[in-house]
């Protein structure tokens, strides 16, 4: 065995399948070029290093015709405007929508942030998505479900929403804002905790559902006054 083949042999045994790639790669474009057909393994290491670049990986990819591999052109958006629309009257007819919270839902699953803008318009426009019912929604189910006033008070405001402007409120949905402390003393009562230190575990319950610190400690304590 000559001392060139066995040095071949050692380096194709110690490779991987991209080493051996860049080492047979540089071999076949020596032998092109009239050079002598051998290759270092610092060099093969270079080699390698640029057929597993991003870029490399990308062309590979395009040129073998598999499109789900090939990256869509960034100027291009991923999804047409009819496509957006479409996706808008979906999502409207399932529940009622708040813009906002739509448009941040869109752009994150890869929708492009001026149609689904244009999309919206549209939908508010003919009726889809409304404010005001949605603020009705939202209002009405953290009711029934015995949330704080606070915490419905906050999540309106992080949407550019206000619960004292909206229509009919409080009477409209029959409840007494300055009956906050009955309604946490009732829900604390119908879902007591077993910590064990009880009184400040029920403050931290009620609060997390959206009761003011005071209403929650002072619905805590009479409900732990009543242990």
């Amino acid at each position: 065995m000559s001392s060139n083949t066995y040095v071949f042999l050692k380096d194709y045994i110690a490779m991987n399948t991209s080493e051996l790639k860049a080492y047979l790669q540089a071999q076949i474009n020596a032998l092109e070029s009239g050079h002598r057909p051998r290759m270092s393994m610092q060099e093969a290491d270079s080699s390698r290093g640029k057929l597993n670049s991003p870029k490399a990986c990308k062309q590979d990819a395009c040129s073998s015709g598999s499109v789900s591999d090939c990256a869509h052109d960034a100027s291009e958006p991923r999804y047409t405007y009819l496509q957006t629309k479409a996706k808008v009257e979906r999502l409207c007819i399932y529940k009622e929508q708040h813009p906002q919270l739509l448009q941040q839902r869109l752009v994150r699953e890869g929708y492009d942030s001026n149609q689904v803008h244009k999309a919206i318009t549209w939908a508010e426009s003919c009726g889809l998505i409304s404010r005001e019912r949605y603020v009705d929604c939202l209002i009405r189910s953290r009711i029934s479900a015995s949330k704080g006033l606070q915490g419905l008070r906050r999540e309106l405001s992080n949407l550019g929403e206000s619960l004292d402007a909206t229509p009919g409120w409080p009477e409209v949905y029959g409840i007494n804002p300055d009956a906050e402390y009955e309604r946490a003393l009732a829900w604390i009562m119908r879902h007591p905790t077993q910590a064990k230190r009880p009184l400040d575990a029920a403050c931290a319950k009620l609060m997390r559902r959206g009761f003011s610190y005071d209403v929650a400690r002072r619905a805590a304590k009479t409900w732990y006054e009543q242990l």
